[in-house]
């Protein structure tokens, strides 16, 4: 360490020789080298003399109005004894857009329309009952609320 350094000037060094690791190797964790499959970028937002915002996107993941990639979800999973409810934000779609299927203990989310495309698919924490399932949307945040199934398969043991 430099005599002008700080603490913070090493955390930003060790920053930023994982992120020149990452990218050698290949990108993030899931993705192959040379796969196509992924995905970096960012923005840059500048304001310019005349007061007006300069919002320039880089990198390769699709541009708008690309319906070909989709877009990242954010999604909660909570649960309680009897419960489980999942809320996601898909901002930019109508609650026509969206499509929820699931499946013992999976949820399937699905919207899209010409400028956003979301696909996901939730594990859940445990077994639902799908004839239980409410759904609501709004503001671009979907809540999905499920009862839990009771484990039937498993029986309990007496020792002898």
């Amino acid at each position: 360490m430099r005599d002008d350094d700080t603490p913070f000037d090493d955390i930003v060094e060790q920053m930023n020789e994982m992120i020149e690791e990452m990218m050698n190797q290949g990108g993030f964790p899931g993705t192959q080298p040379g796969s196509g499959d992924t995905r970096f970028g960012g923005a840059s937002f500048t304001r310019g003399p005349d007061g007006e915002a300069d919002f320039q996107p880089f990198g390769n993941w699709a541009e708008a109005g690309d319906v070909g990639a989709a877009s990242s979800t954010h999604v909660d999973v909570m649960e309680d004894e009897d419960e489980i409810h999942v809320v996601a934000d898909l901002p930019g779609v109508d609650k026509e857009d969206i499509d929820l299927k699931v499946k013992a203990d999976h949820l399937k989310i699905e919207a899209s329309n010409e400028e956003r495309r979301y696909d996901e698919v939730v594990q859940l924490p445990a077994e639902v009952d799908e004839d239980t399932a409410s759904a609501s949307y709004n503001n671009g945040v979907l809540e999905v609320s499920f009862t839990r199934v009771e484990d039937e398969t498993s029986k309990h043991i007496d020792i002898e």
